[in-house]
Order: structure tokens, then sequence, then C-alpha cells
């Protein structure tokens, strides 16, 4: 598990790892709307079930949203 932030935000820290190519699959989980751009660069994202995870999925369709929320959401 890493969580990872710079100064250009997470987008651009998911992109420099990515563009390393190290590894073959990438997944992402977040439950906030400054989480959307980096879980665009996901092979395979994860919303995390919040009040704002239908907006989330709106701009991620291909996302999976966790049935529970909170740390039980994280969890799953």
């Amino acid at each position: 598990f890493y969580h990872v932030f710079e100064r250009g935000g997470k987008a651009e820290a998911v992109q420099r790892i990515l563009s390393r190519g190290i590894y073959r699959r990438s997944l992402g989980l977040g439950d906030a709307p400054n989480d959307v751009e980096f879980l665009r660069l996901m092979d395979e994202a994860v919303i995390v079930a919040s009040p704002r995870a239908a907006d989330m999925h709106r701009q991620l369709p291909h996302a999976a949203i966790t049935p529970e929320p909170g740390p039980q959401g994280w969890a799953r």
C-alpha cells in the first residue's frame, strides 16, 4: 500500500511512478473528488463509498464502488 502525493498532486506523482514501467498493473482507491485524476490513470479504479461516490462514478464509469463506506470500504 502506498500513498503518493507531491507538489504537483496525486495524478502527477502516480504518472511518474507508472511511467517507469516497473508495475504491470495498477490499482487505485479513492473516496474524494481530488482522487479522480489519479484514478483515471489506473488499470483498475475503486471508489470507496462516500457521499461523493455517485459524482465520482459519473466521471469514472469504469470504476467499481465499494458497498461500505469508511474503514470497511477501504478494507474491502
